[in-house]
């Protein structure tokens, strides 16, 4: 029925650290869109589009509340890189489990 999956913290730890890199340089790609300094070349025109994709679930859903509170701002992104952390390390942990 319910089957435990050991956490794997270090993976969880490495997704993280790559979470939150590729959150911050497509977070200052989309700024430097926004202030007309980013460039013409295609990866940081992409990069910049990336980052509606790195502030779903919580900006997206809950960014009426981060616009009230712009303190809220950062928090959320770091819940989001938190949350994509975890979902991937869980999926790797499941797909581990039913291989062996």
């Amino acid at each position: 029925m319910f089957r435990k999956y050991k956490f794997n913290f270090p993976l969880f730890a490495i997704l993280f650290i790559c979470f939150a890199s590729l959150t911050a340089l497509t977070f200052y790609a989309s700024v430097a869109a926004d202030e007309g300094t980013l460039g013409d070349g295609r990866i940081s025109k992409l990069l910049a589009g990336l980052f509606s994709v790195f502030r779903f679930p919580f900006q997206t859903f809950l960014g009426t509340l981060s616009k009230a509170h712009p303190v809220l701002y950062f928090p959320f992104l770091l819940l989001n890189v938190l949350f994509y952390s975890f979902i991937l390390e869980r999926a790797v942990a499941f797909i581990r489990k039913e291989i062996s």
